[in-house]
């Protein structure tokens, strides 16, 4: 019985052993598998205190951009504002518009009939302006045959002694100087006046005659001269108040006014231009010098 109890205590014992030392080796691997959960978990931890940091940091960016985004939102809403107005006043400018169009079909309606009447009288006349360009060619080609039949008239009126005589007298000179400028008296007798051999005037001599003491008192125009084409000497010294332009006596020359004796002593003319000689020079019409 003795052996049989210590055996069984042994047993026991032996057992009891066997239990501790696995729950030693259990108890060990618990607190091993525990530390490796704890450096697990601190990793985790640390990990996900990173990204709590990183979401702090995305928050905050978000937060700006929210607040810009906001500040964004409040400039859109008074654009918004003022393009809701600028919409509204183009729709009644539209309907304005639209108004005016309307108008203007109508005018231009008007203006298309007022057009089509135009173009039928511009037609017309166009037609008129036609028939009086070949009237008024017409009328120019008997013009220049006319002022061909009077430049002979004249011509033939003022080439020959007695056409000039009565030219002389027509002109009134001899009247207001007292000269002996009368009908019965030859054109060659005249005072003051110079022929050549076919009894033609060639000069006229205003300075040197008995003129009653009255030659600033003589009052002509040159362009009383202008026929005598046979005429070259003028002398115009004394006279005070003739007037007209050395373009009288030869139609081609430039115009130069007669203004009195301190300036004007007397005209010399010659084919293609007349000299007028003052107190000092003597001057060229038609060089202007």
């Amino acid at each position: 019985r003795r052996s049989g109890r210590v055996a069984h205590n042994l047993a026991r014992a032996l057992s009891g052993v066997r239990t501790k030392t696995a729950e030693r080796r259990t108890k060990a691997q618990m607190e091993s598998a525990l530390a490796d959960s704890k450096a697990t978990y601190l990793q985790e931890a640390q990990a996900i205190q990173k990204q709590v940091a990183a979401l702090e940091a995305s928050l905050k960016n978000a937060q700006a951009e929210l607040e810009a985004r906001s500040s964004d939102a409040q400039a859109l809403g008074v654009q918004l504002v003022a393009l809701e107005a600028e919409k509204g006043a183009l729709v009644e400018a539209n309907g304005a518009l639209e108004g005016a169009t309307a108008a203007q079909g109508k005018r231009l309606a008007a203006l298309e009939v007022q057009m089509f009447a135009l173009t039928k009288e511009k037609h017309r006349l166009e037609t008129a302006q036609s028939a009086m360009e070949v009237t008024c060619a017409r009328l120019e080609q008997n013009k220049a045959e006319l002022t061909v039949r009077a430049a002979a008239v004249k011509t033939a009126a003022t080439t020959s002694p007695e056409a000039q005589k009565e030219l002389l007298l027509t002109a009134r000179i001899g009247f207001q100087t007292g000269w002996n400028w009368r009908v019965d008296v030859p054109l060659g007798e005249f005072q003051g006046v110079s022929v050549d051999d076919a009894g033609l005037v060639v000069g006229i001599d205003f300075c040197g005659q008995d003129q009653r003491g009255e030659a600033a008192g003589l009052k002509f125009n040159l362009a009383v001269l202008a026929p005598l084409t046979s005429l070259q000497v003028v002398n115009l010294r004394l006279l005070e108040t003739t007037s007209g332009e050395l373009a009288d006596l030869r139609k081609e020359k430039e115009q130069a006014e007669v203004v009195g004796p301190d300036f004007i002593y007397y005209l010399r003319i010659y084919p293609s231009s007349i000299t007028h000689h003052t107190k000092y020079h003597e001057h060229d019409t038609e060089n202007n010098v």
